[in-house]
């Protein structure tokens, strides 16, 4: 069986939340084979309060969990381990080749704590299983059609951490990998990468934070001298401003905030988050659980519905 014959993967997702509703309503838009990953009989009761059918499909079932946990709107450990059962299993199958893709439904952090689990979130959990360093990336159309991509140096981390986690490594392996990205699964031969600082007008010599002289500055002045098409620091809220930002293929931000703040404005609910550096194609809404508005039947399923689309596309463009 090639690659082409593989269902896509998705994964249930925190089942409190609106993840079944989205996955249900994507696959009225999508024609392709489906494996949904969770447990089963969430899926179905789901079509049965949803009252949209589901298309024909198969199921890696990862065990029953009681169907009043759906739509819950709560955080609780039964829920937390099913949605984290249900990342593990669609990561194995991507590893093994089961599945063309992985495409992941929105989960709870705080419900994976309660259920035990230490991963902040999907990318480090997938990247841990597929013992790659993973980078988190995005991407996205902004209202005019324009395709605005991000990469992120640091995940889910405090702010008061970030100065010990801006570092040479962490920024030559969100470069390199991010790069590598684009390249290869993307297909952009020479990609232009713009850098954002960390520090307010990226440091202003010094003036507001070293970080820049010391750490970002000399790793951008390394890329250039190795031929890739790099530069910054460029301050944040000048680099995502129109006139900059639609010069590069991929901005890089050095912090979750720094980065998404803009970029969601900028993609109005259609942006993706995609995992860099797997040996398989991981992609996923850039929305959350959303429990205030689960099992009213509401859910809007735009950003999941890219977030299909993206996968096959990438998987088509190998």
């Amino acid at each position: 069986m090639n690659n082409t014959e593989l269902p896509i993967g998705i994964t249930s997702g925190d089942i409190a939340g609106i993840g079944p509703e989205i996955i249900l309503r994507s696959l009225q838009k999508i024609q392709t084979k489906i494996l949904l990953i969770g447990p089963k009989n969430i899926f179905l009761e789901a079509e049965k309060k949803i009252g949209i059918n589901l298309p024909e499909c198969d199921f890696a079932d990862t065990g029953s969990i009681d169907a009043k946990f759906l739509f819950l709107k709560k955080n609780l450990p039964e829920i937390g381990k099913s949605s984290h059962d249900a990342v593990v299993l669609g990561a194995q199958l991507a590893l093994s080749k089961k599945i063309s893709v992985l495409v992941t439904a929105p989960i709870s952090k705080f419900a994976w704590q309660l259920a035990g689990f230490s991963d902040p979130g999907h990318t480090e959990l997938i990247g841990k299983i597929a013992q790659k360093k993973p980078v988190m990336g995005f991407i996205g159309r902004e209202t005019e059609g324009a395709v605005l991509r991000l990469a992120l140096v640091t995940i889910h981390d405090p702010i008061s951490k970030l100065h010990d986690l801006i570092t040479a490594k962490s920024i030559e392996e969100t470069v390199r990998i991010a790069r590598d990205f684009l390249v290869s699964r993307v297909k952009i031969s020479n990609p232009k990468i713009a850098v954002a600082g960390f520090n307010p007008h990226s440091g202003e010599g010094g003036k507001i934070g070293n970080e820049e002289i010391e750490t970002i500055i000399p790793e951008i002045t390394k890329y250039k001298s190795e031929g890739i098409n790099i530069d910054g620091p460029i301050p944040a809220d000048a680099l995502f401003s129109h006139r900059i930002r639609r010069r590069y293929d991929l901005l890089i931000a050095m912090y979750h905030d720094q980065g998404l703040t803009a970029f969601k404005a900028l993609t109005s609910g259609t942006g993706v988050n995609v995992t860099m550096g797997l040996p398989f194609i991981r992609t996923s809404p850039d929305h959350g659980t959303a429990f205030e508005i689960a099992g009213k039947g509401i859910a809007d399923p735009s950003s999941m519905i890219s977030a299909i689309k993206l996968a096959l596309g990438l998987k088509n463009a190998e």
